[in-house]
């Protein structure tokens, strides 16, 4: 996926205002971050709207307790317990009668600071239709 992600705030707080849309990365040259294979990923820029840098970085997201909230959401878990990943709130179970929806809820993750508007990681699910 992309490092450089969008989001439009429902309402305005300090630097973030309601209805315009802000861009910033989630994989910057202080993150860790690796593919498929475990290989390291170089990401680039600071994280800030004009200092994002385009990288391409694979999400991991596992049910292990121990994932992280979103700071290594980038790296491959390899053994259960290592922390790696981003934690997925709800399993997606597949039978051949049930639906289900990916739900990423971002609400109370907008945050507003050093003159900008950011977004924290959002939680994942899966949720029964």
């Amino acid at each position: 996926m992309s490092s450089i992600i969008k989001h439009t705030p429902l309402t305005t707080a300090t630097s973030c205002v309601a209805g315009t849309e802000y861009t910033g990365g989630v994989c910057n040259a202080a993150d860790s971050a690796t593919d498929l294979d475990n290989a390291p990923i170089a990401c680039s820029g600071d994280g800030s709207n004009a200092g994002s840098v385009d990288n391409t970085v694979y999400m991991y997201l596992t049910t292990d307790s121990a994932a992280s909230l979103g700071h290594r959401a980038f790296v491959h878990p390899v053994t259960a317990g290592d922390g790696n990943g981003i934690h997925l709130g709800s399993p997606l179970v597949i039978s051949s009668t049930s639906r289900a929806k990916f739900v990423v809820n971002a609400t109370g993750k907008v945050v507003a600071g050093g003159g900008e508007c950011g977004i924290n990681a959002p939680l994942f699910s899966f949720e029964n239709l």
